[in-house]
C-alpha cells in the first residue's frame, strides 16, 4: 500500500484521460472503493493506472494498492504500458448492457456509478425502433384458412388455423 502521490506518472504515456474521466472514477473510488492496483517499476513510475493514481489523489485516497514489477527491461515496461490500455479496448453487448442497465434501474442505486453519464444510459435504453415496413401480427388473419395450390402439379389443398390440413 502506497500513497497515489508519492508514485510518478510516465511522461510519455500516450493514453489521454480527461478530468471528466478522472473525476467520474474518483467518484466511483469513494463510493465502492479502490481495487485494482497500479502497478509500477521499483523507482516508483507508473506503468499501469495512471488514471486510477490521478483519481485516488483526487479521492482523498492516502493509501492504494500498488505492484512493483521487478526484473523488467526498458521495453518490456514499455510494450506493458501500450498493451494494458490497448488490449482492454472492447464493445459492448448491446443487449446485455441495456439488460445491465435495466436491472439496476430498478434497483436503488446511484447510475453515475456505472461511467455512464445519464444521456447515455438514455439513448441505451430507447427501444429499438421496428423497421419502417414492419407489420404487426393480425391474430385473426393467423386463425384463418388458407388456400393453397402447388405450382407444380396443381393440387388444391386448405391450411386451416394453427397449420392443420383440411
Amino acid at each position: 500500500m502506497i500513497n497515489p502521490a508519492d508514485l510518478k506518472p510516465y511522461p510519455q504515456n500516450a493514453k489521454i484521460h480527461s478530468q471528466v474521466q478522472i473525476a467520474k472514477l474518483a467518484n466511483i473510488i469513494k463510493k465502492l472503493g479502490f481495487d485494482c492496483p497500479v502497478v509500477c517499476t521499483p523507482d516508483m513510475e507508473i506503468v499501469k493506472g495512471h488514471a486510477r493514481q490521478e483519481a485516488a489523489i483526487l479521492a482523498g485516497c492516502k493509501e492504494i494498492p500498488v505492484i512493483v514489477r521487478q526484473g523488467l527491461s526498458e521495453e518490456e515496461i514499455r510494450l506493458l504500458r501500450l498493451s494494458d490500455n490497448k488490449v482492454a479496448e472492447s464493445p459492448y453487448d448491446a443487449e446485455m448492457l441495456r439488460l445491465e442497465l435495466t436491472d439496476l434501474l430498478g434497483m436503488d442505486v446511484d447510475m453515475l456509478l456505472t461511467g455512464f453519464d445519464p444521456d447515455e444510459i438514455d439513448d441505451l435504453l430507447k427501444e429499438v425502433e421496428p423497421p419502417k415496413d414492419f407489420e404487426e401480427v393480425d391474430e385473426n388473419k393467423m386463425k384463418q384458412s388458407l388456400d393453397v395450390t402447388c405450382p407444380k402439379c396443381g393440387y388444391r389443398f386448405s391450411q386451416g388455423a394453427k397449420g392443420h390440413e383440411q
